[in-house]
């Protein structure tokens, strides 16, 4: 798993540690995506602050091109606009609350560890 936010954003990392990710972390886009690429990233947690660093969220459609098969939670701290996911986003948390986080992630993963068993 990749997070890119604050370097502040140590609740949200520590409790993905404690539920059992592998988490690295990416505190600018460039180096997430060199993450990406350089690793095998099943799942990208994406701070909304990073995505005003290149706008019209092409960050998350980057992760997606590095590897089709990763997911990516958008995590927001405002007010969302629109019912369709921006191109790329598989889901957005509406919240910074560490518990949201891992509960997202838990639905996202759960179809892909899925299919690997199956």
């Amino acid at each position: 798993m990749l997070y890119v936010g604050d370097r502040r954003a140590v609740d949200n990392i520590a409790a993905l540690r404690r539920e059992g990710f592998r988490v690295l972390t990416g505190f600018s886009l460039d180096h997430a995506v060199a993450l990406t690429v350089a690793h095998k990233v099943d799942c990208v947690v994406l701070e909304e602050a990073m995505l005003m660093e290149v706008g019209a969220w092409s960050a998350a459609q980057s992760f997606k091109l590095a590897d089709p098969r990763t997911c990516v939670l958008l995590i927001l701290t405002g007010k969302r606009f629109g019912r369709d996911l921006p191109k790329g986003v598989d889901s957005i948390v509406t919240t910074q609350s560490s518990k949201a986080v891992v509960t997202a992630i838990g639905k996202l993963m759960r179809p892909k560890a899925a299919k690997a068993a199956g």
